[in-house]
């Protein structure tokens, strides 16, 4: 099997990955604050009455504001900064060559290269279309899906997994 594969990143790939991203340093899943919250907010209104209701006036507008600044950050500012951050870098439109084996991988481009063995890595995340690949808590390669074959990314998965890196 050929373990080299040429891709190039679009704008959806590159927000999908800072939302991966992102959505990785929450230490409970987005869509769970949310839904918690909304329940929280909601059986206040039923909950605190009469002498209480200082909760319903005060503390569940400011709970219903963390909410909606929670979504907002995670579903409109971080696609935004995606974008924006893709338009702004010529090298992020590049094709980039990806190639793999048992030790590492080894990403190149036309203004640069990276050789780097799997425990180089930080950890590794993987999302509904990609891979990122963790050099730090804010740097990280991708690897999208669709750049590779379905034996190509059985195979890249199941090297990443081998090497002992920390998924996550």
């Amino acid at each position: 099997m050929q373990r080299t594969a040429k891709f190039y990143l679009s704008a959806d790939d590159a927000v999908t990955a800072a939302s991966l991203a992102s959505a990785r340093k929450m230490p409970i899943p987005i869509g769970v604050i949310l839904a918690v919250g909304t329940a929280v907010a909601i059986a206040s209104f039923f909950v605190f009455e009469g002498e209480k209701a200082w909760v319903t006036q005060y503390i569940v507008p400011l709970l219903i504001f963390l909410l909606v600044l929670v979504a907002v950050l995670q579903y409109l500012v971080v696609p935004w900064q995606a974008r924006r951050h893709y338009m702004q870098s010529a090298g992020l439109k590049d094709e980039v060559t990806v190639e793999w084996d048992a030790q590492g991988i080894r990403l190149r481009g036309s203004r640069g290269e990276s050789n780097l063995a799997w425990d180089d890595y930080y950890r590794w995340t993987e999302g509904r279309s990609l891979l990122l690949l963790h050099i730090s808590e804010q740097m990280f390669h991708t690897i999208p899906e669709s750049a590779l074959t379905a034996e190509q990314w059985d195979d890249f998965r199941a090297n990443i997994a081998a090497s002992g890196l920390k998924k996550g």
